[in-house]
């Protein structure tokens, strides 16, 4: 037992052992910091230390000694191990804090670090925690400032074995009312440095305690050198703040180094408690504003001659949301009822407790070199294999050797530099980038995709894949990659796809070489808008094809076997016949596509289309005048103008004569970009005969459903059936089945409007001078405003639905023969007419 100075055990004694199993207990009581005598050991195989304080211990110069255990101390510990001992040590960390009132924070420098050197293996168990006061005075003059000690191992003499360190800090504000901008203390957590001649294991848990502000606590760095074993590294942030979710407050982790070992492994998380995210709670039902986010470190990966693969893991990015606040119950207001209604309430409000909110979080920047210095520079001769999990600007992997990257998450941007293989395999599983990948001299680029989505890379303006070395892509795996910017691939000449792996160049084809061939044996989606020269081939496979073309096609568009392919035509001139032009070159499509620019006027005869059959036209571009005649019998039309622009002017006509009895489809705007306003919409057979059932799918955005698509004139003289479906109602301004578009048509003598959408079915003006009967059906509610041309007509209304029907004119007829009402029908906005 050692006690401070009393302890008569000096370097003049010295320990001698015989055999093997021999264990040296010591117990020293010495409290702050005690040096254990350098003394002469030998024959010993254990020595336990158990301190009070912090412990300096020189077991350099120990014969036999194969392990030295510091079980328990309290401090900055300086522990030199003999060459042939396993290290062990659990350690609280030293901390320090300044003068009150000085604001300022103590240098880690300046407060003794636990330090270890030599040994075999080295095992560091440490906890560390400084508690900081500030004040809710202004100005803030009285608070202060607090650090931890750091943690270095090898840094004189490396362990020849494995270094594990496991290290938990916790810095935090004692003012639990501490406000931004009025309460003021920081915090500094404590660096680690390993170096090991063989692996090295550093897991780092940092937690954030209550800050007015978190980025008055600044992290730790890590920083590490491995030999011939692997380097595995996690830093832990949690974020237990409960005063600083209404601030403008972000954590920034520290920065991460690692260098060779045999592999270079990082993995990066942030977490928050539950008390953290309950914070800050917005009013009742509405989220709070938070920025309490945790950016993670930057990580530098570099090969120290020996690395081979680098994996870095970073958590994915997440927008930081408050919480909501609770909402109380409420019965709301009564009306009373009155003749045909019903008593109804208003105002009501379901309670609902509160929920938590979001921790922010967002990446680092990557670097994974040879040694440091620049994009360009500095390159790897020895790692072969990357693998990258969300990545922030400015990252870059600068390896000559490289062969395979992998990547997923969200990025903000990547270059690949020095590639000396003409071929690079890059693994693509979900990522978002909208700056893109930057690759130098690769000429054939092998892309796997995979991950749970599709994998899109670049901007408007900004390249997916840059690199005018590439002349081949290969595309494979089970999810589309899709690309918004071509523009620096003007090498390109062939892509290739293949497994179930799809391919979107949205719109931006021409930035490959023209005459480049795209062929397909996969069974995903292939979209691509070909050159306007006309010389590019294509070739289709089991997957969907939408193959997007501005002007006479001279080289062979092939669509596959599926039955939905798509053929845009984006241009208003001639698409000719014949070998060599367009509909001689072009076949296998079914669907027949218009995307013009606005205020264009096309006509279309799909009949004169070479071999394609078109069963279905979609209109994409909006204020278009289109005209289409020749469409099979049955063919349903969308009109889904991609940025909800209005105007649309259609006719729709089929190939064959029995309009009276056919039936089509028609979806009116998209689940991507909303509800649209057609002008104009006449839907007949060759004869001009209208066709007899509609089924009309009114689509919106989720947040918009209940809303309303709009058909301002709809002219079908034949229209006996109206399905409305979709998550929106539909209004039609009029819609005039006397009306015709050829000789022999005829108006339909009723009509029955069967209404399951999400809201009301509305016509404004409903012209039909056949008129015998009208029939609602379906759960939704029906609105006519006026029924026209009904004079000598006997007329029947029937509502056989669950919605209510309102009739609100008869028009300028009164010389009706008879007027039948049944079910829920209400006439002249008068409800009692529901009984006649």
């Amino acid at each position: 037992m050692i006690n401070g100075t009393s302890s008569t055990f000096n370097s003049l004694d010295s320990i001698v052992a015989t055999g093997t199993g021999n264990t040296l207990n010591i117990a020293d009581q010495t409290t702050g910091s005690s040096t254990f005598p350098t003394v002469t050991v030998t024959g010993v195989q254990t020595a336990n230390v158990t301190a009070v304080g912090a412990e300096t211990i020189d077991a350099s110069g120990w014969t036999g000694l194969t392990a030295l255990n510091i079980k328990a101390s309290t401090g900055a510990d300086v522990i030199t191990a003999a060459s042939t001992a396993a290290t062990t040590v659990t350690n609280t960390l030293a901390s320090a804090n300044s003068p009150v009132g000085t604001l300022s924070v103590p240098t880690v420098s300046a407060i003794s670090a636990t330090t270890i050197d030599g040994g075999t293996t080295v095992n560091l168990t440490a906890t560390g925690s400084v508690t900081v006061v500030s004040t809710s005075t202004t100005p803030a003059t009285t608070g202060d400032g607090g650090a931890i000690g750091n943690i270095v191992v090898g840094g004189t003499t490396a362990p020849t074995g494995n270094v594990t360190i496991t290290a938990t800090e916790t810095a935090s504000d004692s003012n639990a009312t501490a406000t931004v901008g009025v309460s003021l203390a920081s915090a500094q957590f404590g660096n680690i440095t390993a170096t090991s001649g063989a692996g090295v294991t550093i897991t780092s848990t940092e937690n954030v305690g209550n800050f007015a502000d978190m980025d008055m606590a600044t992290a730790g760095t890590i920083t590490a050198t491995a030999g011939t074993g692997p380097l595995n590294i996690t830093s832990n942030v949690n974020v237990t703040d409960t005063a600083a979710a209404a601030a403008a407050t972000i954590f920034t982790a520290g920065a991460i180094s690692a260098t060779g070992g045999t592999t270079i492994t990082v993995n990066e998380t942030a977490t928050a408690s539950a008390a953290a995210l309950a914070a800050n709670p917005g009013v009742a039902g509405v989220a709070g504003t938070s920025t309490l986010t945790v950016t993670q470190g930057a990580v530098t990966a570099l090969d120290g001659g020996t690395a081979t693969s680098v994996t870095i893991n970073q958590a994915a990015h997440v927008t930081a949301v408050g919480a909501t606040g609770a909402v109380t119950a409420s019965s709301g207001t009564t009306t009373a009822g009155g003749p045909g209604y019903s008593a109804s309430t208003s105002g009501a409000v379901t309670a609902a407790a509160a929920v938590p909110g979001t921790l922010g979080v967002a990446a680092g920047q990557v670097i994974v070199s040879g040694t440091t210095g620049s994009a360009s520079t500095s390159a790897s001769s020895t790692i072969t294999t990357v693998t990258l999990a969300n990545y922030a600007s400015g990252s870059y992997v600068n390896s000559k050797a490289l062969t395979t990257l992998t990547l997923s998450g969200t990025g903000a941007g990547l270059a690949v530099d020095n590639v000396a293989a003409t071929a690079l395999a890059m693994n693509l599983n979900g990522l978002t980038d909208a700056t893109g990948l930057t690759t130098s001299g690769v000429k054939t680029l092998n892309v796997t995709t995979g991950g749970s989505g599709a994998t899109t890379l670049g901007a408007t303006t900004s390249a997916g894949i840059a690199d005018t070395s590439l002349t081949t892509l290969n595309i494979s795996g089970t999810q589309t990659l899709s690309l918004f910017d071509m523009s620096a691939d003007s090498g390109l000449t062939a892509i290739a796809v293949s497994g179930s792996a799809g391919f979107n160049d949205n719109g931006t084809f021409a930035g490959t070489a023209s005459g480049t061939t795209l062929a397909t044996t996969s069974s995903g989606t292939i979209t691509a808008t070909l050159h306007s020269a006309g010389t590019d081939t294509f070739t289709g496979s089991t997957g969907q094809d939408v193959i997007t073309i501005s002007a006479d096609q001279t080289k062979a568009v092939t669509g596959g076997s599926a039955t939905n392919n798509e053929l845009i035509l984006s241009g208003t001139g001639t698409f000719s016949s014949g070998t060599g032009h367009t509909w001689g070159e072009v076949s296998g499509f079914s669907i027949l596509g218009i995307n013009v620019a606005a205020g264009s006027t096309v006509t279309y005869n799909a009949a004169a289309m070479g071999s394609n059959t078109f069963n279905s036209l979609d209109v994409i571009s909006g204020s278009t005048t289109a005209t289409v005649t020749n469409l099979v019998k049955g063919s349903s039309l969308s009109i889904d103008a991609g940025t909800a622009l209005t105007g649309d002017t259609v006719v729709f006509q089929t190939a064959d004569t029995t309009g009276a009895t056919d039936s089509s489809t028609v979806n009116l705007g998209t689940t991507a970009n909303g509800a649209i306003t057609v002008t104009s919409l006449s839907m007949g057979d060759a004869n001009g005969v209208g066709i007899a059932t509609l089924n009309i799918v009114s689509n919106d955005t989720a947040a918009n459903a209940g809303g309303v698509n709009t058909i301002t004139t709809l002219v079908d003289s034949g229209l006996s059936t109206l399905n409305v479906s979709g998550v929106d109602g539909l209004t039609i301004t009029t819609l005039n089945e006397g009306h015709t578009l050829g000789s022999t048509a005829t108006a339909a003598t009723g009509l029955t409007i069967n209404n399951t959408s999400g809201a009301a079915v509305t016509i404004g003006a409903l012209t039909d001078s056949a008129m015998g009967s009208l029939t609602f059906t379906g759960s939704g509610n029906d609105v006519i405003g006026q029924v026209l041309s009904l004079t000598g007509h006997s007329l029947s209304v029937v509502n056989s639905g669950t919605g209510n029907a309102y009739i609100t004119s008869l028009g300028a007829d009164s010389s009706l023969t008879s007027l039948t009402l049944s079910g829920n029908v209400a006439l002249n906005n008068d409800a009692s007419s529901k009984y006649h």
